[in-house]
């Protein structure tokens, strides 16, 4: 797992869980691919989010 995710999947009660930084879990999935798959999209939607609002409020300064 890198570090400078904001989400990851873990295994817990017999599900794979994607979990947030402070490990809230997010989805959980009966497979590890479906779960991964989550991660990254919302990985991808969290980088862009940050990256368009980090511009935006660089703009108003």
């Amino acid at each position: 797992m890198e570090t400078d995710q904001a989400y990851h999947v873990i295994y817990q009660q017999d599900a794979f869980c994607v979990v947030d930084f402070s490990d809230r879990t997010i989805v959980s999935c009966q497979n590890e691919i479906n779960a991964q798959h989550y991660a990254e999209l919302l990985n991808a939607a969290y980088k862009n989010g940050y990256k368009a609002g980090y511009k935006a409020g660089k703009k108003t300064l």
